[in-house]
């Protein structure tokens, strides 16, 4: 045996079959798109040590104009990445001129098996991922007449959400911790929360901003989390078939929402307007 070390690299790679009946030989000069994501992400882990980045990916479902990335920006928490799902355009030019990078997917039904396992390839040492997922109400609405809930057109989208919740469990396998947030109308028909709280296995928390900013928004949140003791401020009651959330908080100031050099006049009068 012997070796020239003057040799130059092969531009190609060769693979041949080594059984005694060979009759294979594979040759390929490119990186396919899976094997380019998996050299990115080995740069990108090289380049972020030392770096304050929670090995979390996370992902948006019905993303809209981003509130959880908001979220995570408010927390101080920077994520290895961020992919938003999300049909409007203006929603979408919203969320990248905030968070240039994200991983951008137009409709919901896209998120398949194989895109959810280049994504596992991809994002190289990541220990959680967290799903977040507010998907269209309109059919659970109380304000809609001879509503269908689960069974309409666009709230039927929900299952959508399990199944990519299944899919993220399956692709980045047991060693990735999989958590979810999903959240919709308080105001839905009693026996359709039962039957996504059946589905997720987990009862409702029941959250109301109007604790916190002058605006009300009732609306029902199945996590995997436990809110229960979590902060000293913040407690949960038993109800029917949700649990009660109380965080009381002082109101924003005026100042915090209104345009310099305007005034609000009607605070005055113990009257608010909620932040544009």
């Amino acid at each position: 045996m012997h070796c020239n070390l003057k040799a130059k690299v092969c531009s190609q790679m060769v693979c041949t079959d080594a059984s005694e009946r060979g009759g294979s030989v594979e040759v390929s000069d490119s990186l396919t798109g899976v094997g380019y994501d998996f050299i990115q992400a080995c740069e990108k882990l090289d380049r972020n040590r030392g770096q304050t980045v929670a090995p979390i990916l996370l992902v948006s479902l019905f993303n809209g104009i981003g509130g959880c990335f908001r979220c995570y920006d408010i927390a101080g928490v920077t994520p290895v990445a961020r992919i938003a799902v999300e049909l409007d355009d203006a929603a979408n030019r919203v969320t990248m001129h905030c968070w240039p990078g994200t991983i951008l997917i137009k409709n919901v039904k896209d998120v398949t098996r194989e895109l959810v396992r280049s994504w596992s390839m991809k994002f190289l040492g990541v220990e959680e991922v967290h799903l977040w997922g507010g998907w269209p109400c309109v059919d659970l609405s109380s304000v809609k007449f001879n509503r269908q809930n689960l069974d309409g057109p666009q709230s039927s989208l929900f299952w959508e959400i399990p199944r990519i919740l299944k899919l993220m469990e399956e692709e980045f396998g047991s060693q990735v911790i999989v958590k979810h947030v999903l959240e919709n109308v308080a105001s839905m028909d009693e026996t359709a929360a039962r039957e996504i709280s059946s589905f997720m296995e987990s009862i409702p928390y029941k959250l109301d901003c109007v604790d916190a900013v002058p605006m009300r928004r009732p609306r029902f949140t199945w996590t995997s989390e436990t809110l229960e003791s979590a902060l000293p401020d913040v407690t949960v009651c038993n109800q029917r078939y949700w649990k009660e959330v109380k965080a009381p908080a002082d109101y924003p100031a005026t100042e915090q929402w209104l345009t310099p050099g305007y005034k609000w006049k009607a605070n005055n009068g113990g009257r608010f307007s909620p932040p544009a």
